[in-house]
């Protein structure tokens, strides 16, 4: 490598740790003032707290993974036909790890079958290879889906300095559900609260009628296809399309929080609705 190439790719990193801190100093410059003890959403947070999805352990594991893999970057070396065939790859792997997951569970829910343990042997032992192998290609994958989302953007004037601010981010992981509550007598989201991965139906129906019978609300848990944190939770899906629609749905939000729409999101409900609308 010759001493031009070295200083580039010095300058490259140093410019990727500069993004990766101010990202932080973003993220922990966010306060906001709680609610009074009394408020539906102190309560509703009461309720769920046992199972309410923690933020913020997920989101430190999220942006340091996320920086490990900035200096390294190995996307940056592959070519464009090469970048594209990894991620349809990626995503068609994801589709067998979810049509497996479906054998599997349509298995067990069958009477008929004794051992459903031994009926599945070769089925499990092929989900963990395809599940170690998506695992391994994920921080690429999500590089070269995120570069390329950019590219877009940049392109329609959403940039600054021929890059998206802020840049794009995606996190394959399992989704948190969420829980949405509404006044009795009107549909109108005065609440909403994230809840960890994982609950059964039981488990949220349960839930749901403790909230609604505790605080005189009608409440739903329902699933979500992302969510605006930094970066992007999204959810695996065999549908490439469906995929980076999320991707740029999520950085819209992103995008809006750095202006007054955004800001007023978890304050207003109005301004919640026009940005879902805008995403």
């Amino acid at each position: 490598m010759s001493l031009k190439q070295v200083l580039q790719a010095t300058r490259w990193a140093w410019r990727r740790l500069g993004l990766f801190l101010l990202l932080v100093l973003l993220a922990l410059s966010a306060t906001g003032e709680g609610p009074p003890p009394g408020a539906l959403s102190t309560s509703v947070d009461r309720i769920v707290a046992a199972v309410h999805f923690d933020f913020w352990d997920w989101e430190t594991e999220a942006i340091w993974g996320k920086f490990v893999h900035w200096l390294l970057a190995p996307q940056r070396y592959m070519r464009e036909p090469d970048r594209c065939a990894f991620v349809r790859d990626y995503v068609a792997r994801t589709g067998q790890i979810r049509n497996l997951r479906w054998q599997i569970k349509m298995v067990y829910a069958d009477p008929q079958v004794e051992n459903a343990n031994a009926a599945t042997a070769q089925m499990r032992a092929e989900w963990a290879r395809l599940r170690d192998q998506v695992t391994a290609r994920q921080p690429v994958a999500e590089a070269i889906m995120e570069e390329q989302t950019g590219l877009i953007l940049a392109q329609e004037g959403l940039g600054f300095l021929g890059q998206p601010f802020p840049p794009v981010g995606v996190r394959f992981t399992p989704l948190p559900y969420i829980l949405i509550v509404s006044p009795r007598e009107r549909i109108e989201t005065v609440h909403q609260q994230e809840l960890e991965h994982g609950l059964d139906l039981a488990q949220q129906e349960a839930i749901e009628e403790q909230v609604d019978n505790a605080l005189d609300v009608s409440s739903l848990v329902t699933d979500i296809g992302g969510m605006s944190a930094w970066p992007a939770m999204v959810l695996e899906h065999p549908n490439l399309a469906w995929v980076l629609e999320v991707a740029a749905h999520e950085w819209t939000h992103h995008y809006l929080a750095l202006h007054p729409l955004g800001w007023e999101y978890d304050r207003r409900h109005e301004a919640r609705t026009i940005n879902e609308t805008t995403a």
